[in-house]
């Protein structure tokens, strides 16, 4: 995560931005996060959806680098088997089957490798709960009502250690919601985004 954290700022750099808004969906937000723990001054507002701030529990480390090692053994097919369950909302599982079909050949087209990274680099991350009171920037966090990777309860916990943060629930959205309810998700972030003091 600090790897994204990093090139996010020489992005930054390279396009002579000094401060941003940044956003982060699930493992983006720990990205996220991360940006805000190495490099706060270059923060203007920060959102964070269907994400956390906790590391894994020791369990759900070992599942992540299992699946990092069984991808680079079997191929991504089982994957999308394994995650779609958890990744949409059970509203999405019964009234949207052409998304569920999408998300599953987009996991099934990806590299084992890119998998296999990514699920270890959550794996390895830090617990930046203790950044959390000193996040000086508006905060929206969003969650899917139906999201049960990380549900709202964990949303609304870390809400409360941000100063001034503001929490919406997105119904009938699991842990994509950006995905699941884009109308809501994109309405939601445009008024943070007009009505926010970013400076």
């Amino acid at each position: 995560m600090s790897d994204f954290a990093a090139d996010a700022r020489a992005l930054l750099d390279h396009l002579g931005i000094d401060r941003a808004v940044v956003c982060g969906c699930s493992m983006g937000g720990y990205a996220a996060l991360a940006f805000c723990a190495a490099f706060p001054e270059s923060l203007a507002g920060l959102v964070l959806a269907d994400s956390r701030a906790g590391a894994d529990a020791p369990d759900g480390r070992e599942r992540r680098l299992d699946m990092a090692r069984r991808v680079m053994t079997e191929g991504s097919g089982f994957v999308a088997e394994s995650m779609i369950p958890k990744l949409l909302g059970r509203t999405s599982h019964e009234r949207r089957p052409e998304l569920c079909e999408w998300l599953e050949r987009q996991i099934a087209a990806a590299a084992p490798a890119g998998i296999a990274a990514a699920q270890r680099g959550m794996a390895e991350r830090p617990d930046l709960t203790a950044i959390l009171p000193r996040i000086a920037v508006p905060v929206l966090i969003l969650v899917g009502g139906e999201d049960e990777l990380i549900p709202p309860e964990e949303s609304f916990r870390m809400a409360r250690e941000i100063p001034g943060a503001r929490t919406v629930v997105l119904p009938e959205a699991g842990h994509l919601a950006s995905l699941e309810r884009p109308d809501a998700f994109n309405q939601a972030l445009s008024e943070f985004l007009r009505g926010g003091s970013f400076s």
